[in-house]
C-alpha cells in the first residue's frame, strides 16, 4: 500500500516522532473511506470498519518493529543494560502512536458532520456509557469514596484492559495495533465531547480548545503511566507473538527474550498501579 510505505520502519527507529505524522494520515484516510462506505453499513459495522481502516495501514510498521526488536536481541544481548533501556525506542514509538491517534480521533469527531460522526463512533459512545469510568478519572459511585475503594475500582478496570491488550497482541500480532487504535478512539471521543460540552455553555472556538486542553491536562498525571502500562503490555504480547512466529524458542537468545518479556509485563502492571494511585488520590483528595 502507498499509505503504509510513506513512513519506513527504519526511519521510525531513528526518529520515533514520525509516527505522529502517520497517525494523522491514517485517521484522515480512514475517515474519508469510512464516510464513503457509510451508506452501505449499519452504525456498529461502520464503527468497527473505521477502527480497522485506521489500524490497517499501521500494521506493517508496528509488526516490523516487533520483528526488528527480536532480531536486535539475537544480534546483541546488550549485557548490562536495563530492560527499559533496551526497549525504550519501541515503547516510545507505541506511546507516540497512541497519543497521536487520540488527538487525530478527537479532531475527526469534531470536523466530521455530527450525524456521520455519531454513526462512526457508535461503539465508542456505547463503551463510554457502559463503564462507570471515563478516562479523566471522573467516577460516579453509589457508595462513599474511600481511597482503597476507588483505587481497586480503577486498578482492576485498567488491569482488565491491559490483560486484553496483552492477550490479543500475543495471540494475534495485529491485535497490538487494533487494541491501541480502539482505546485511542474512545479517549479521543471523550476529549471531543469535553470540548463540545463547554461550547454549549460558552460559545466560541476558544471554549472548545479550552475544554479539550483542560480535559487532556486532567488526564495527563495518571494517563502517562496508564498509557505507558498499556504500551508495555502490547510490546510484551507482540514479542511473544514474534518469538513464536520466528521460532526464537529454538535459539540461544530465547532466555534473554523471555526475561525481557517477563520484566516488561511486570513493568506494565507497575505503571498501571502507579496511574491508579495518582488517579485515586486526585478523586478522593488524599
Amino acid at each position: 500500500m502507498v499509505l503504509e510505505s510513506l513512513i519506513k520502519t527504519e526511519k521510525l527507529e531513528e526518529q520515533p516522532y514520525f509516527i505522529l505524522i502517520g497517525t494523522v494520515l491514517y485517521v484522515i484516510v480512514g475517515s474519508i473511506v469510512t464516510l464513503l462506505l457509510s451508506p452501505f453499513f449499519g452504525p456498529e459495522a461502520i464503527s468497527v470498519l473505521f477502527v480497522v481502516l485506521v489500524a490497517f495501514p499501521a500494521l506493517p510498521q508496528i509488526l516490523s518493529l516487533f520483528v526488528l526488536a527480536e532480531i536486535e536481541k539475537e544480534k546483541d544481548a546488550i549485557l548490562g543494560s536495563t530492560t527499559l533501556g533496551r526497549n525504550y525506542t519501541m515503547i516510545s514509538i507505541l506511546m507516540l502512536f497512541f497519543v497521536g491517534l487520540i488527538f487525530s480521533f478527537t479532531f475527526a469527531f469534531l470536523v466530521i458532520p455530527q450525524t456521520q460522526a455519531t454513526k462512526m463512533f457508535t461503539l465508542e459512545i456505547k463503551e463510554a456509557q457502559a463503564v462507570s469510568t471515563t478516562f479523566t478519572g471522573q467516577f460516579t459511585y453509589q457508595t462513599p469514596n474511600s481511597f482503597q475503594f476507588v483505587f481497586e475500582e480503577i486498578f482492576f478496570h485498567n488491569l482488565w484492559v491491559l490483560l486484553a491488550m496483552f492477550a490479543l497482541s500475543a495471540v494475534y500480532g495485529a491485535g497490538a495495533v487494533l487494541t491501541l487504535t480502539w482505546n485511542a478512539s474512545v479517549i479521543g471521543l471523550f476529549l471531543a465531547n469535553a470540548g463540545l460540552s463547554l461550547v454549549t455553555k460558552n460559545a466560541g472556538n476558544t471554549a472548545l480548545i479550552t475544554g479539550i486542553a483542560s480535559s487532556f491536562l486532567g488526564l495527563l498525571p495518571h494517563g502517562v503511566f496508564e498509557i505507558a502500562g498499556y504500551c508495555c503490555g502490547v510490546l510484551a504480547g507482540g514479542l511473544i507473538s514474534v518469538t513464536i512466529v520466528r521460532k526464537a524458542y529454538n535459539k540461544p537468545v530465547f532466555f534473554n527474550l523471555t526475561s525481557d518479556i517477563a520484566k516488561i509485563t511486570a513493568l506494565s502492571i507497575v505503571f498501571i498501579a502507579v496511574g491508579a494511585i495518582i488517579e485515586s488520590y486526585a478523586i478522593v483528595g488524599g
